[in-house]
């Protein structure tokens, strides 16, 4: 059994904790983000994804990441993805 005096080290850095925060606190447009991926992965599977549609999921992958404000490389990252 452990004891009270034992120490809780957070697995977390201060940046991926900042963006783990971030994409929370945004949750709505990375949620829509996350369901039109999906979306366009179900379509694409039978062919039928436009290259319209592609770069308008780009940019709005780009407009979630600005609203974010985290890079790119820290959003990537195994613990804020399995933690978002």
């Amino acid at each position: 059994m452990a004891s009270l005096d034992e120490t809780i080290v957070d697995p977390l850095s201060a940046v991926e904790r900042e963006a783990l925060t971030k994409l929370r606190e945004r949750d709505s447009a990375v949620s829509a983000l996350r369901d039109d991926i999906a979306g366009l992965q179900q379509r694409s599977a039978s062919g039928a994804a436009s290259m319209a549609e592609l770069r308008r999921l780009v940019k709005e992958a780009e407009r979630v990441e600005a609203l974010l404000e985290a890079p790119r490389e820290v959003l990537a990252r195994p613990a804020i993805v399995e933690a978002g």
